[in-house]
């Protein structure tokens, strides 16, 4: 299968560097090349927004499967969400180690978006990612739980398992945010948005 990319934006200001340089791209890959993401929680709220997402932005790139307790749940979100008609529904119940090992195997990465984390003690997709060798990260907006996930640091890093906690909209989000209106303020950033 051959896949045209969208043309990136391109500033009217010409570029020293890259002025003779085409800037639409080719991109060739065959289905087979499409990495698997598994968006745990996929049903709900934020899961089901990360999937779509993922779908619209890097559909080409990506084969995308959410998970959920009932397909029911997953037909619902559907029709909130009519882009989810190109993930596959896998069901899951996070309490159970094994199911979830079951869910997530063979993905290239695991999007743990099953809350609410607060008060939760369930590390299941965590362990299973360890265990299965698949990087993992999670929406968690949960200090405790954040901090439950961090437990696992040496573990992942001595079975080469990369992690990402607290990566959901806060406090994740609200802080790249901050950071890039920082470096945007000292100007950090060249005219085709690369830091300098």
């Amino acid at each position: 299968m051959h896949l045209q990319a969208r043309p990136r934006a391109v500033s009217s200001a010409p570029s020293t560097r890259r002025s003779a340089i085409n800037r639409s791209r080719i991109v060739v890959c065959d289905a087979a090349d499409k990495k698997k993401v598994i968006v745990v929680g996929g049903t709900g709220r934020v899961g089901s927004a990360t999937a779509s997402s993922l779908l619209e932005n890097f559909g080409d790139q990506y084969d995308v499967s959410v998970s959920g307790r009932t397909r029911e749940n997953f037909e619902k979100i559907v029709q909130l969400r009519p882009r989810l008609q190109g993930a596959r529904f896998v069901p899951c119940d996070i309490t159970d180690l094994e199911a979830v090992k079951a869910t997530i195997a063979g993905a290239d990465l695991v999007v743990h978006t099953a809350g609410p984390f607060q008060r939760s003690s369930n590390f299941n997709v965590v362990e299973a990612a360890i265990d299965l060798k698949i990087p993992y990260m999670d929406v968690c907006d949960d200090t405790t739980y954040s901090e439950g996930v961090k437990a696992y640091s040496d573990r992942a890093a001595a079975a080469g398992v990369p992690g990402l906690t607290t990566a959901g909209i806060y406090p994740g989000t609200s802080n790249v945010m901050a950071a890039h209106i920082l470096s945007i303020a000292r100007g950090e950033y060249d005219e085709e948005w690369r830091y300098k």
